[in-house]
C-alpha cells in the first residue's frame, strides 16, 4: 500500500480557489482545512468541486466565531461533521488529532493552580513582565484585544514577539494575537486619518495602486488576498530572472 497523501490547508480566509485547484490537480487522499475560513457560504458548497475526489475534514481557527454567519457556515454546513476538533482521525497509517483554536473555551485547555487558564505552551518567560503574562492567560482569544486601550497594545504587541521568538515549540496562539494586535493597529491609523489603501498596501506587499484598482470589485477581500499571490509570484520570477543573469 502506497503512503498516503494528505492536504494540509490553514488560514484561507475566503480565498478558496487556489486549495480547490490544488486538490483538483493531486488528488490527495485526505484534505484538512486548519481554520480561519471566512466563509461567507456554507462550507460544503464552497468545497462543491471536491468531496467526490477526496475526503475533506476540517478544525476550527480562532476567528471562525467572530460573525455569526461564519460560525454558522461552518458549524451548520454540509460538512459540519468532519469536523476534527478534539478527536483522532484515522487515514490509513497516519492519525491526526484535532485541537481547535478555541478549545480554552471548551474544557481542554490545562488551569495553574490559582484557576488562572495556562498559556497554550509550557515556555519560562518569568523574566518577561508577568503582568503581559498574565494578561495572555487570562484571554480567551485574540477578538477581546480590541478591549484593551492603544498604549497596552502596543506595550503587548512588542512582548509578544519576544515571547513567540523564544517560544519552543513556536506558540501558535501568540502569533494569531500578534495578527490581530497588528490589524488594530490598521484600525487605528485609519481612523488617525491613514490612507487605507496604503495601509492595505504595506500589509499585503502589494502596491497602493492595485488595492485603489480593486476597492469597487464586489468581493473586496478576496480580490486582495488573489492580487498578493499573483504579485508575490511575479516578483518571485523576477528575482530568479536576475539569478540567471
Amino acid at each position: 500500500m502506497s503512503e498516503p497523501t494528505i492536504f494540509f490547508a490553514g488560514d484561507p480566509h475566503g480565498v478558496f480557489d487556489p486549495l480547490i485547484e490544488a486538490v483538483l490537480e493531486h488528488r490527495p487522499d485526505a484534505l484538512v482545512i486548519l481554520g480561519d475560513m471566512g466563509l461567507e457560504r456554507p462550507l460544503d458548497e464552497v468545497l462543491a468541486p471536491i468531496p467526490g475526489i477526496t475526503q475533506v475534514y476540517w478544525i476550527p481557527g480562532n476567528h471562525d466565531g467572530d460573525r455569526d454567519e461564519w460560525h454558522d457556515h461552518l458549524f451548520g454546513s454540509g460538512l459540519a461533521d468532519r469536523n476534527l476538533h478534539g478527536r483522532v482521525f484515522q487515514v490509513p497509517k497516519i492519525r491526526i488529532a484535532g485541537l481547535g483554536g478555541r478549545s480554552e473555551q471548551e474544557g481542554l485547555r490545562p488551569e495553574a493552580p490559582n484557576g488562572m487558564p495556562m498559556p497554550m505552551y509550557g515556555g519560562n518567560m518569568s523574566d518577561n513582565d508577568p503582568d503581559f503574562s498574565g494578561l495572555l492567560a487570562s484571554l480567551p482569544h485574540a477578538g477581546e484585544l480590541h478591549k484593551l486601550d492603544r498604549e497596552t497594545r502596543r506595550r503587548f504587541k512588542a512582548w509578544l514577539w519576544d515571547w513567540f521568538d523564544r517560544s519552543d515549540p513556536p506558540d501558535t496562539r501568540a502569533w494569531e494575537f500578534i495578527k490581530e494586535l497588528n490589524r488594530l493597529e490598521d484600525r487605528d491609523a485609519i481612523e488617525d486619518g491613514a490612507d487605507r489603501d496604503e495601509v492595505y498596501a504595506r500589509n499585503e506587499f502589494i502596491p497602493a495602486e492595485v488595492v485603489r484598482r480593486l476597492r469597487e470589485s464586489p468581493d473586496f477581500q478576496k480580490a486582495i488576498k488573489e492580487a498578493a499571490r499573483r504579485w508575490d509570484q511575479w516578483e518571485m520570477r523576477e528575482r530568479e530572472k536576475e539569478n540567471d543573469d
